[in-house]
């Protein structure tokens, strides 16, 4: 009976534990929503009365900016004789982009140098860079030894050499003469090969040293004088041939060298392959009518003074009887053959047909050598009763005349008609 009772007291009072807890549990709750206004609103008005304090970061230090290079100029510059004048950026330490001037100076006197350094020596230098000016030493120096091209040479022995004989070129940098010396003066005078040293300095003395061969042949021997003859044919004119004999004389020598050559040349003319034909003619005739005009009329000339003292009309000059008459002459030059008979075998008249000229009579006179028109007439066919009397022919009215001056030999010709 005591249990039971004792249970069920235990049982209440868990009950009892629970409701409690419930009951205190909406108890907090209400409190909790009455008081929560309240606390916002303060909490808000401290914070702003009182702002929270953020804590404080510690700044990295700004850094400090590069020192500026300061621009320094290159304080003494080498260069050498002829080379090109310095740049601005080979002067400074770091490029110049203002506008600049540069000056030299020697003994404060301004020098200028336009493409090259051609004067030795040292010189300031004056650079102007925005009003401030800076300044150098320049060194003009000829450090360069001279270029020396030599040459080998070959002599006979008895022969003399020079210096110069071995020399094919001496360049210097500073573009004056080398002085040039044999390091053994000593001559070389008998068959062998020699070698041969040249030493050759500038104005500065820097020195080049080359050598070279002298090569001494023996004396070569006389063993002969011979004589060759060549002949050399070539066309002329007219089918004529010019045959040329070239005679050389000389002394040959055991080395196979010729001396004391002698070449003489003589010219000959094939007559008599002429084959030319009176068409072929008529061009030179007809420029040979100008050349010797004056000639053609003081034939004419001295030819009618004949005439008259015979008292005959004069004959009259009949340009178609000198076309004519400068053919036979042209003929008769170039083969050598005065005469009345053609070089093909045909009579002088044929020349006359060839160009259509009708006739009736005609007469042909003749002649070689003579070197004047008046000579020809009075001294040459004046004097012959034959060549005369054609000239005195009263059947003829007409005259052709022809000149030809062939290897400083005159050929003259009248024809009648």
């Amino acid at each position: 009976m005591d249990r039971k009772k004792l249970l069920i007291s235990i049982l209440t009072l868990i009950i009892l534990l629970f409701i409690a807890n419930i009951i205190y549990i909406k108890v907090l709750d209400k409190e909790k929503n009455s008081e929560e206004p309240k606390t916002n609103e303060n909490t808000s008005k401290k914070e702003e009365e009182n702002p929270p304090i953020e804590p404080e970061v510690p700044k990295e230090p700004e850094p400090t900016p590069p020192e500026e290079e300061k621009l320094e100029i290159v304080k003494e510059i080498n260069k050498e004789i002829n080379s090109s004048l310095l740049k601005i950026e080979e002067l400074f330490n770091k490029p110049i982009e203002e506008n600049y001037t540069i000056k030299y100076y020697s003994n404060n006197k301004e020098i200028e140098f336009t493409k090259r350094y051609n004067k030795l020596g040292t010189y300031l230098i004056q650079v102007t860079i925005n009003n401030k000016e800076y300044t150098s030493t320049l060194n003009v120096k000829d450090t360069t030894k001279p270029v020396l091209t030599l040459k080998q040479v070959t002599i006979t022995e008895g022969s003399k050499y020079e210096l110069k004989n071995f020399v094919s070129s001496c360049k210097d940098n500073s573009n004056k003469s080398c002085t040039l010396s044999f390091k053994d003066s000593t001559k070389k005078t008998k068959p062998g090969e020699y070698e041969i040293t040249i030493i050759a300095k500038d104005p500065s003395n820097n020195t080049t040293t080359k050598s070279t061969k002298l090569i001494i042949k023996a004396k070569p021997k006389f063993v002969e004088t011979k004589k060759e003859v060549t002949t050399k044919k070539s066309n002329y004119k007219y089918g004529i041939k010019i045959i040329e004999t070239i005679t050389t004389t000389y002394d040959l020598y055991s080395d196979g060298s010729k001396k004391n050559v002698k070449t003489s040349s003589t010219k000959t003319y094939d007559y008599s392959t002429f084959n030319a034909t009176t068409k072929e003619m008529l061009a030179e005739a007809t420029t040979n009518r100008k050349t010797y005009a004056s000639q053609v009329n003081e034939i004419l000339k001295y030819t009618n003074e004949y005439r008259s003292e015979a008292n005959l009309k004069k004959v009259v000059l009949d340009e178609e009887l000198t076309k004519a008459a400068m053919v036979r002459a042209i003929e008769m030059a170039y083969t050598n053959k005065p005469g009345h008979t053609r070089p093909n075998g045909d009579r002088c008249f044929t020349v006359l047909q060839d160009i259509n000229y009708k006739y009736q009579y005609a007469g042909e006179n003749v002649a070689k050598g003579i070197n004047s028109a008046e000579d020809v007439v009075k001294l040459g066919w004046r004097n012959s009763e034959q060549h005369y009397e054609t000239m005195i022919n009263p059947v003829y009215t007409k005259i052709g005349i022809g000149i030809m001056k062939y290897n400083n030999t005159y050929y003259w010709v009248q024809i009648f008609t």
